[in-house]
């Protein structure tokens, strides 16, 4: 699957990622978040800096994901000086400001017909939400990255929304 992703050309990426404007916008109508959590967007994932400049324009506060090595967990802080992280994702400076979301918009390598998650292994996006059941969790991504099923384990995140383009 994330050789697939890898394979796909910069104009296709484009095209995909207009296509969820119109989505994500009635899913923002619908919930009036204040803060979003978002990502940078790596190897090929989807592109959701389209979807970041929706958010700002329906006047949303955009949080990015920083791994607390100490406590093995998540925090999401406002966009500011960027740095690679261990895992090779861009994220904020610990000094930014730091917020709990309304919603997080999860990165994946693959969603199953029950709505749960594929991640990268290290279970982070599962954690943060299973502590804070009441953020939202959307994801969006290619109509490649949905399967039958993956061999879910009982601790991956099920979302609550999903966009496939």
């Amino acid at each position: 699957m994330r050789a697939q992703r890898r394979a796909l050309s910069q104009q296709y990426i484009q095209q995909k990622a207009e296509l969820a404007r119109a989505p994500l916008t009635e899913l923002l109508k619908h919930y009036q978040p204040t803060y979003v959590a978002s990502y940078k967007p790596m190897e090929n994932e989807f592109d959701v800096t389209i979807c970041d400049q929706t958010l700002s324009a329906f006047g949303c506060q955009i949080l990015y994901p920083r791994i607390d090595r100490d406590r093995g967990e998540l925090d999401f802080h406002l966009g500011e000086n960027f740095t690679k992280s261990a895992y090779g994702f861009l994220e904020p400076s610990p000094r930014a400001p730091k917020h709990q979301p309304d919603i997080i918009i999860c990165p994946f390598v693959a969603v199953d017909k029950n709505k749960r998650r594929l991640g990268y292994g290290g279970g982070y996006y599962d954690r943060i939400c299973a502590k804070y059941p009441q953020i939202i969790t959307i994801a969006i991504g290619y109509q490649f990255q949905s399967i039958e099923d993956f061999g879910a384990e009982k601790h991956d995140l099920i979302f609550d929304h999903i966009l496939l383009f």
